[in-house]
């Protein structure tokens, strides 16, 4: 249970984050960019390498596949869709945008980590206790909870536990040990966790 509740915790941070209006910071582009983190596993450095015409649009402009580096076509998660086709009209209204060639988001990877540190430090301040989001100071904190996201909603669906791995280390792009470390700390203490390589 405390799993679950860590995840809606960083779910009711994105929000917070996409709603706020911290003067000089992008809220809308820092919760657009945690959402990918948090459900697609990507990375942020990929993600500021995006273009806009690296998303393959349906015929009423929602993504439904996007590309990183070159890589071959992943799928934009259900979860993920509708925001990231509001994002995409938000940042085409930008000034300076001269279209598909324009960085999904412009922005320097030291500043927006920055701008995360920033915005969690002011959440941490607005809610106060009672809050599992607390701890996630960056970015790579929202992957970690993602990875367990991904893993917990698999178990749920009667996965087994070495596919459920196996899944989210191909879909995070990350090995299966990688997998088991970042689990470890809420799987093992029950006693249903055991490495692959134990079996």
């Amino acid at each position: 249970m405390k799993n679950v509740k860590i995840i809606q915790d960083i779910l009711d941070l994105i929000k917070w984050i996409k709603d706020s209006n911290l003067s000089g910071i992008d809220g809308k582009a820092i919760a657009m960019i945690a959402e990918m983190v948090f459900y697609c596993g990507e990375e942020l450095k990929g993600l500021l390498e995006m273009q806009i015409s690296d998303l393959q649009l349906n015929q009423a402009g929602i993504p439904l596949r996007y590309t990183v580096n070159g890589s071959n076509p992943r799928p934009v998660p259900t979860q993920v869709r509708q925001s990231l086709a509001d994002y995409l009209k938000y940042r085409s209204n930008q000034a300076g945008v001269s279209g598909p060639s324009a960085p999904l988001f412009p922005y320097e990877q030291r500043k927006l980590n920055r701008y995360m540190e920033k915005l969690t430090s002011k959440y941490r301040d607005v809610v106060q206790a009672g809050t599992n989001a607390s701890d996630v100071k960056s970015f790579h904190g929202v992957r970690k909870a993602g990875i367990k996201n991904l893993y917990k909603e698999l178990r749920d669906s009667n996965v087994s536990e070495e596919q459920s791995i196996e899944k989210t280390a191909k879909l995070f792009g990350i090995t299966q040990r990688s997998v088991e470390d970042q689990l470890n700390d809420t799987i093992q203490p029950s006693g249903k966790f055991r490495s692959i390589g134990a079996r």
